[in-house]
């Protein structure tokens, strides 16, 4: 972008004006962008509960995977008093999220999965973070995903929109509960998965992976 050559955002004058570019030609070599996009499987995400367990955290990380919102807006989520189990409505199977803490200024409702419902019940009610800040979160959470080979912070967010794909879920329904514009979604999640893979995920409850909790 700072050269002026992303075909995405051309600039006529560039803030970075040099005869030899590094980076010239290297957007465009990446065309398989879903190599770009980090997924966890189903060993990794039991791995990353169970370690989370020990910390009292195995709901956040199971929120994250089975709602898919992003790892700011679950932070803001459940940390402001105004939101959190308020915004949880059981009876519908509904999340509201509201437009002040998405990263798409958009108020966004997401449907309650059968799986997120039974985190939901065996935790109703109880305190969902547990760390001082946002920064202790982050900086135990990549101690969880460095165990496990993760690299990124977003794999469970990818992991969602990827099963929600490969289990049948309408792409403009993806955009509206997720937040995702519909082109990015096709762009990066189409082929990551197999059906197999997407139920097996998609059937992670506490009962399955933390009987003794």
């Amino acid at each position: 972008w700072l050269t002026g050559e992303s075909p995405k955002t051309p600039i006529d004058k560039p803030m970075l004006n040099v005869s030899r570019n590094p980076f010239r030609g290297w957007v465009n070599a990446r065309k398989d962008k879903e190599h770009l996009v980090a997924l966890f499987d189903f060993d990794q995400i039991k791995e990353l509960l169970l370690a989370a367990a020990n910390f009292k955290m195995a709901f956040y990380i199971a929120w994250q995977l089975h709602t898919g919102m992003r790892p700011t807006e679950s932070y803001k989520f459940w940390t402001d008093e105004r939101y959190g189990w308020k915004n949880v409505n059981a009876d519908e199977q509904l999340i509201f999220l509201p437009s002040t803490i998405s990263k798409v200024r958009q108020s966004r409702e997401i449907v309650i999965s059968d799986s997120m419902m039974a985190w939901i019940e065996k935790y109703q009610g109880e305190k969902v973070f547990n760390f001082s800040s946002q920064t202790s979160w982050n900086f135990r959470y990549v101690q969880l995903r460095k165990g496990i080979g993760a690299a990124g912070t977003d794999e469970l967010r990818h992991t969602r929109i990827s099963v929600m794909i490969r289990l049948g879920e309408n792409i403009t329904e993806i955009e509206h509960q997720l937040g995702n514009s519909a082109q990015i979604i096709k762009n990066h999640y189409l082929r990551l998965m197999t059906k197999n893979a997407a139920n097996k995920i998609n059937q992670i409850t506490p009962d399955v992976l933390l009987p003794d909790e």
